[in-house]
This record gives structure tokens, sequence and C-alpha cells, in this order.
């Protein structure tokens, strides 16, 4: 899966060529979900956080280091999900 920025991809949420689907995918790969990357309220955490200049790799990161953490912790693992991991940060 192509989660890099390209310009053909406004028609998935894209806006300056960032793919602002690609965050919900790959955390559904990641952490074995079904989020849908299409939710009004998903978009607007993913497009808050990239009007503060996040990239894709960093949403992975986050992404990444939730998952090692919590995907084996039964209490925090229903934490993975987008509120939690792309809610800005306190």
């Amino acid at each position: 899966m192509d989660m890099v920025k390209d310009k053909d991809k406004d028609n998935k949420g894209g806006m300056g060529g960032f793919n602002f689907e690609a965050p919900i995918l790959y955390l559904n790969e990641k952490a074995k979900r079904n989020f849908d990357p299409k939710n009004k309220s998903n978009m607007a955490l993913i497009k808050a956080r990239f009007n503060e200049d996040r990239t894709i790799d960093d949403f992975k990161k986050v992404i990444d280091k939730r998952v090692k953490a919590w995907l084996t912790d039964d209490k925090m693992m229903v934490y993975l999900r987008p509120e939690t991991l792309f809610n800005r940060s306190k």
C-alpha cells in the first residue's frame, strides 16, 4: 500500500497532494482494525494535524509506536483509534 504524497489522490480527500485516508488505512493495517477512512470525524482529526504541518511519516510514527506498546495490552488496545492517536496533544 503506497501512502506517499500523490497529487492524483485529491479525490480521496487530499489537499496539496496529501492523502487524508492514508493514516486511517495504515492504522487499520497495523492495528488490525476497520476504521472508516472517509468518516468525517476521522478526516477532521487528520486535517487538523496536517494543518499543524504533520506529514504521513509523522502519522506512521505515532501509529507504529502506539501499536507496539498497546496492541497486546488488553486495557490499552481499545485506545488504538483515530480519536486517541490523532487528537491534539495536551
